[in-house]
């Protein structure tokens, strides 16, 4: 970071709830409430306007596993009808705070 004088340009903020099935090693998380903030000078004190990325009561779902997920897990995530895909908090932390700064 030093060499290349890289440094932050945006505050990604969410509420993560994770879940471990340790025999499997099965990670799931749930994050929420996933905001951005290009207010960097507030970071430690917490008092910075964000904006939210996904509309209200829409989460992310992460499942990782190692090699095999069970058959228990994997039947209720199929169950529902999730949208499948990949998810950057960062890039869409920096579209949402550009269209705002417009």
């Amino acid at each position: 970071m030093l060499i290349h004088n890289y440094k932050p340009k945006v505050i990604i903020d969410y509420e993560r709830v994770a879940y471990v099935e340790e025999i499997t090693n099965v990670r799931i998380t749930f994050d929420m409430k996933i905001s951005a903030s290009y207010e960097l000078e507030n970071f430690l004190n917490g008092d910075y306007q964000s904006f939210y990325i996904l509309p209200s009561g829409l989460n992310v779902l992460e499942v990782k596993f190692d090699s095999i997920l069970p058959s228990h897990i994997r039947n209720i995530v199929e169950s529902y009808s999730f949208n499948q895909g990949s998810f950057s908090k960062y890039y869409y932390g920096r579209k949402i705070l550009d269209s705002y700064m417009r």
